[in-house]
């Protein structure tokens, strides 16, 4: 059975993002920051917000996340012992929205190899941005998982 395990990392910790061994898992690190007030990882407000991913050879992408009501009630949802089921797919679904817009596809490509593989998937989250610790990446929908 292939597992997949998400942790989210602080800025300047490991995970090292190197693809592993062949039969060793694959590591994948997203390191990201807030467009405007990069340097303040609290100055977060509940409008859509616009977030950079650091691409290889220190390359910087951007795209907005949508802080929108629907997906404060989706997050809000989670903290019930049997969330929605629907909640539970647009939050994967807008996470995976959101990674697209970042160049996402070649990631998901390499996971999905992996996962056919039986190799596990380790995906970390580096972020100076402290608000997109609250989002559940472990829902993050693939292409073909749903």
């Amino acid at each position: 059975m292939s597992a997949a395990r998400l942790e989210a990392v602080s800025p300047g910790t490991g995970a090292g993002g190197q693809e592993g061994r062949e039969a060793g898992p694959y590591e994948r690190v997203l390191e990201f920051s807030r467009a405007r007030k990069a340097g303040d990882p609290f100055a977060f407000q509940f409008t859509e917000q616009e977030y950079q991913l650091r691409l290889e050879g220190g390359v910087f992408q951007s795209t907005p996340f949508p802080w929108n009501p629907r997906v404060l009630a989706d997050l809000a949802e989670l903290e019930k012992p049997e969330p929605d089921r629907c909640a539970v797919q647009r939050l994967g679904d807008e996470l995976r929205t959101f990674l697209g817009r970042l160049d996402w596809g070649w990631h998901e490509a390499a996971i999905e190899e992996a996962l056919a593989a039986g190799r596990e998937v380790h995906l970390s989250i580096r972020s100076a941005a402290a608000e997109l610790y609250a989002l559940p990446w472990e829902l993050l929908t693939l292409r073909g998982s749903g």
